[in-house]
């Protein structure tokens, strides 16, 4: 026999044993791990259930605060929402084991059965054929032997008919030889696509849960970040509450009886008659200019280009609108820098240098501060010149500041530019190394325009929690401010701190950008849309389906020759719209195919239900084909190609918004744009996904 049918019988062997030997082995190493990623995935369905449970008791003792109510409905509604998500997750998995580990339990056990049998089939009848074959060239060698005697004629018959035979045993040998070996890949190619179609729906299961689990959550998500956005913002009825209590100084039962100054009608004693006089060392701090304690604040006065950071943990809001709102009772501290004797006066305060005072009453009279010392729970009068507010840093305390009144404050509002907070939106406070020189700066952030003492040790642990402003709903892990500067240039800035930084991959110079989510849009000097999209671990895909229709008849079986003119061959879900498969393109060079087109469904005829199995009526038959599309040019500018091949009213302005504008459902966006004649258009697209639908708007301004 030639080497051919060598190799194919080898192959032929190597298959089963292929199938016997690694590919059902293979399936009882999926079942053991397919039961305990099961078992594992339970487990934490379990165990976040039982959390939700516990995160929704809380929001249950929220409720009944009167500043929290709305956040512990906010608590109950995330805790229903998730424990949803994991009820649908415990149901995929329940049809992952009923559908893939109690199908492969039960496969395996019996095609380990029926593949011993099968090739032990091959085996003998091979066996037995090439016997047969071998008997056969045997004898053929034999006659000729006797043949080439004296009377060869004799044996020339039966040469030929064992000639013959031989040939017919040889081409029965390698029709069985293909034949089995064309079975062997059949059987073997069965099992790889069982195995792959069972784990391709669990996939489609799979991504039908987070689309589900999604769209569940983003419904709700910018609502529930709308009510933790603003921790300034308190309900009217307890503002007004605390406003009444916060009109007088709060009395104490222990220091009514600790207090030698105190009056039985609650009044402070009336400031001594004379102006205080200023200590004999303040003239050691004239460099500094002195500062002056107002009713609106005790924040040292800095350069009007400063740092907002400059207000200390005892400087008072505006009005109690700016502030947490639990905060009023807190009284405005000072830290004494020269000791003071009251003497025989006992409406004076005596104190020691470095003491801390409370203030009861904030607006200085003829030099004089009315407050309490803290040590001693002793009240009285004391010079203003004597003290200075307490701040965090011991650094500050050395250092004289000055404060602003009132009118100048309003009149720095008018006439200063307005100071922004630093961009630091991020959850995690920034690294802040340890000053070496004494600074008149505080080193407390803004949060919403809000003071905030820092966190120290004991502290508030929710002190100096920044939130994260409400941007198109959702907040993204990192969000970067984006600008241009009047050479065209680009420059981002992260929230989470840090510098400037110009964007080198901008080829060409720019006019205006705009930012929304995860992505930033600009007009460029050729006065086209150019998009910057920021990298992430999720890539951006958009799927294309079409539907392949076919009819049976009796000489094609199923083919599209006998469809009636209400269906296309290639169409969509409904079989009304034309869909072939060359007219899906990519929308620009920015896209790219992640794959080929990648089965059928039958129906008694169009339209009707469809079935995965073919029955004896089933005249028609559709299959879905999926392919995806993946956006390829992250973190750098793509030009985004306009609808019509020339612009003749260039862009001159655009804009990002998205549902909040248009009112459009969540999960898209628009582009806003102003030509140079005045013309408003605008682009709408899926969110994330730019070109996956559009439609333009025209309207004179």
């Amino acid at each position: 026999m030639s080497r051919a049918p060598d190799d194919v019988s080898k192959l032929t062997e190597n298959t089963y044993k292929n199938v016997m030997e690694q590919f059902n082995p293979g399936l009882r190493n999926l079942v053991t791990l397919g039961k305990n990623y099961e078992k594992s995935v339970t487990a934490m369905t379990l165990a976040g259930k039982t959390y939700f449970d516990a995160v929704s008791k809380v929001g249950e003792h929220a409720i009944v605060s009167p500043v929290s109510r709305e956040l512990g409905v906010v608590l109950m509604e995330i805790s229903d929402a998730h424990r949803k998500v994991f009820s649908d997750l415990d149901e995929s998995f329940k049809r992952f084991h009923r559908e893939i580990i109690i199908e492969l339990e039960k496969k395996t056990e019996m095609d380990v059965k029926y593949m011993n049998a099968t090739f032990k089939r091959y085996q003998s009848e091979h066996k037995v054929k090439l016997d047969s074959l071998e008997r056969s060239q045997t004898e053929l060698k034999k006659l000729r032997r006797k043949s080439q005697g004296k009377q060869s004629s004799k044996y020339e018959i039966k040469t030929n008919e064992y000639v013959e035979t031989i040939s017919s045993r040889q081409m029965d040998m390698q029709k069985f030889m293909a034949d089995g070996c064309r079975e062997a890949l059949l059987e073997e190619m069965r099992r790889f696509c069982f195995l792959a179609d069972k784990h391709c729906m669990f996939s489609y299961q799979i991504s039908d849960f987070h689309q589900k689990a999604k769209d569940t959550l983003s419904m709700k998500l910018p609502s529930w970040q709308e009510k933790c956005s603003d921790i300034t913002k308190v309900p009217d009825t307890v503002t007004n509450m605390i406003d009444e209590l916060s009109s007088t100084p709060e009395q104490s039962p222990h220091n009514e009886r600790n207090n030698r100054n105190k009056v039985g009608s609650g009044v402070p004693p009336p400031a001594p008659p004379l102006k205080a006089q200023p200590s004999p060392l303040v003239d050691m701090f004239n460099q500094e200019p002195r500062f002056s304690l107002t009713p609106l604040s005790l924040t040292p006065l800095s350069d009007p280009t400063a740092d907002q950071n400059s207000l200390g943990d005892v400087s008072m809001s505006r009005s109690t609108s700016q502030s947490s709102g639990l905060n009023v009772a807190r009284k405005a501290r000072v830290r004494t820098i020269f000791p003071h004797t009251a003497g025989h006066n006992d409406t004076l305060l005596s104190f020691d240098e470095g003491d801390i005072i409370s203030l009861l009453i904030h607006e200085e009279k003829d030099g004089w501060l009315y407050g309490e010392l803290e040590k001693t729970q002793q009240r009285g009068w004391f010079p203003s010149s004597y003290c200075r507010p307490s701040v965090i840093s011991n650094s500050n305390l050395s250092t004289p500041v000055r404060s602003l009144s009132v009118a100048s404050l309003q009149e720095q509002d008018e006439e200063e530019p307005v100071l922004l907070p630093p961009p630091d939106y991020s959850d995690d406070a920034p690294y802040s190394p340890p000053y070496s020189t004494p600074s008149p700066k505080s080193t407390v952030s803004l949060v919403n325009g809000t003071a905030n003492a820092p966190f120290l040790g004991g502290g508030n642990p929710f002190a100096t929690v920044k939130l994260r402003p409400t941007v198109s709903g959702a907040a993204m892990p990192v969000s970067l401010l984006w600008a241009v500067d009047v050479y065209g240039r680009v420059y981002s800035l992260s929230t989470g701190g840090g510098l400037w930084e110009q964007c080198h991959d901008a080829h060409m110079e720019f006019k205006r950008v705009t930012a929304a989510q995860q992505c930033c849009w600009g007009i460029a000097c050729d006065n086209n849309i150019y998009l910057n999209l920021h990298a992430s671990d999720l890539p951006v895909r958009y799927q294309e389906e079409t539907y392949e229709n076919q009819r049976w008849n009796p000489v094609d079986s199923f083919s599209d020759r006998l469809l009636p003119s209400d269906r296309w061959q290639w169409s969509d879900v409904t079989g009304l719209q034309h869909q072939p498969l060359d007219g899906f393109l990519l929308p620009s060079d920015s896209w790219e195919w992640e794959g080929d087109w990648h089965g059928w469904t039958y129906a008694i005829d169009f339209p009707a239900y469809y079935t995965k199995d073919k029955k004896w009526n089933s005249c028609v038959r559709r299959r879905r084909l999926l392919r995806y599309r993946k956006y390829r040019s992250m973190d750098t500018w793509a030009k985004i190609p306009p609808q019509q091949t020339t612009l003749p009213d260039p862009f001159s302005d655009i804009s990002c918004g998205g549902w909040e504008i248009n009112e459009e459902p969540r999960g898209r966006l628009s582009l806003w744009a102003v030509s140079l004649q005045g013309k408003k258009d605008m682009r709408e697209m899926e969110e994330g996904v730019e070109g996956g639908g559009e439609r333009g708007r025209d309207e004179e301004e």
